[in-house]
């Protein structure tokens, strides 16, 4: 009856037994538990490596650092559909400079412009922007143009 599953089965079956095996699951649990807990968690003092996609990505990234750069075309006409004057031109090289300031960024890029098309009945504008890391952030920027030129002065009897 002194055989080795006769000792198990009486170790777990008598009360001393049975709570030194209840601590020890217990503890081999929180051991688990503790040691796994880590195991997801970002670590902002870990770098990617060298061949993966998203440091690979950074390098190129940091090859074209105004990548966040674009350009908004910006047509502008009279209202009444006539050729843009020497006078219009002026105003629109005005309304560059003032869009360039308002909505524009501290990048080393200016307005471009104007454009006129080949009749002279409309006008190009190039204004840079910064992209926004979301659309809507972009969207936000194009609005904020918009509201610009609405409330430049020098913009009266144009459309665009």
């Amino acid at each position: 009856m002194h055989t080795p599953l006769a000792k198990t089965a009486h170790t777990l079956t008598s009360k001393r037994g049975s709570w030194l095996v209840l601590g020890g699951i217990v503890v081999l649990v929180a051991l688990i538990f503790g040691l796994l807990s880590g195991a997801g968690e970002d670590r902002a003092n870990e770098t990617a490596p060298a061949d993966s996609e998203s440091t690979q990505a950074q390098k190129i990234l940091d090859e074209f650092p105004e990548a966040d750069k674009q350009s908004v075309m910006v047509v502008t006409s009279n209202e009444d559909g006539s050729e843009l004057s020497a006078d219009d031109q002026a105003d629109l090289k005005k309304l560059g400079t003032s869009l360039g300031e308002s909505v524009g960024d501290e990048s080393t890029e200016t307005v471009t412009g104007p454009i006129l098309s080949d009749d002279k009945q409309a006008a190009l504008l190039m204004v840079p922007i910064t992209v926004g890391l979301t659309n809507s952030d972009t969207a936000e920027t194009v609005n904020d143009l918009r509201t610009a030129i609405a409330d430049d002065p020098t913009a009266s009897g144009l459309t665009g």
